[in-house]
């Protein structure tokens, strides 16, 4: 898989990326806050969304390297301040913390997707103990909508599973909107 992303050259992901956004704005996300991601080299690239304003409110996490966590903090793209930190991440410098109870969507990068909604990540676990997090909070019908986010070449026939691993409702690329329900039809 990281060849396959390795091999795609800086305007098509470009261009894919803006594709992806395109498909964010039609799935009428909720206007509460949206967790976005500030996007590595690897991953499409939200910040052409997170730049527009009247689209909803968005945070995005800040790490604690050392406890190996992440909280989502709000970012407003035009005020916050960026730094680029541990493997290449990029993080906003500060911003308030936004509670997990008020957060309706969380946009989920990943290494490989499978369409039952199943995410393989980079293997730091950011992400798992986060969204094990989300998944406690709340029953699954009051719960922030989780969307992994990424190109299309990155959805594989089926990904490792664990049991802590909590699957995606919807996967998001440049191809459209795939809903992960059980039983339920792709829009595109």
């Amino acid at each position: 898989m990281r060849e396959r992303l390795g091999s795609i050259g800086d305007d098509s992901a470009r261009e894919r990326s803006q594709r992806i956004v395109g498909h964010l704005r039609d799935a009428q996300l909720p206007r509460v806050w949206i967790m976005a991601y500030l996007a590595t080299r690897a991953e499409p690239d939200l910040d052409p969304w997170l730049d527009s304003p009247g689209d909803g409110q968005f945070c995005v996490p800040r790490m604690d390297w050392d406890a190996r966590t992440m909280e989502p903090v709000a970012f407003e793209a035009a005020e916050s301040r960026i730094e680029v930190r541990r493997h290449g991440i990029r993080e906003p410098v500060a911003g308030e913390r936004i509670a997990l109870d008020s957060i309706g969507a969380v946009l989920v990068p990943g290494l490989a997707f499978d369409r039952s909604g199943d995410r393989l990540g980079r293997g730091a676990g950011f992400y798992d103990r986060f969204l094990a997090r989300i998944a406690a909070g709340s029953d699954r019908a009051g719960r922030a909508r989780l969307i992994g986010v990424s190109f299309a070449c990155q959805i594989v026939d089926r990904v490792p599973r664990d049991d802590h691993d909590i699957a995606m409702d919807a996967l998001v690329t440049e191809e459209g909107l795939i809903d992960c329900a059980p039983g339920a039809r792709s829009r595109r």
